[in-house]
């Protein structure tokens, strides 16, 4: 999944996982069953892009907080 995941990375600005997710489910329904594996494609996703931004030699962008988006 990560290696799909990977190659839009390389090919696109935007990546939709849940989009990813969904669509190999329709071949593998018990796949990325758990909130944990979830969280776990997201993490590896941030840090192959945070790689990809080094390797490319950009600046990522600050990154948004919880707290930032849940309003007062």
């Amino acid at each position: 999944m990560l290696d799909t995941i990977y190659e839009k990375i390389e090919d696109s600005e935007v990546v939709d996982i849940k989009g990813i997710v969904a669509n190999m489910r329709t071949a593998r329904p018990q796949m990325v069953q758990k909130l944990s594996q979830y969280e776990f494609i997201h993490d590896a996703v941030e840090q192959m892009i945070a790689k990809e931004l080094q390797r490319r030699n950009i600046k990522p962008l600050p990154t948004i907080t919880e707290s930032e988006t849940s309003g007062p």
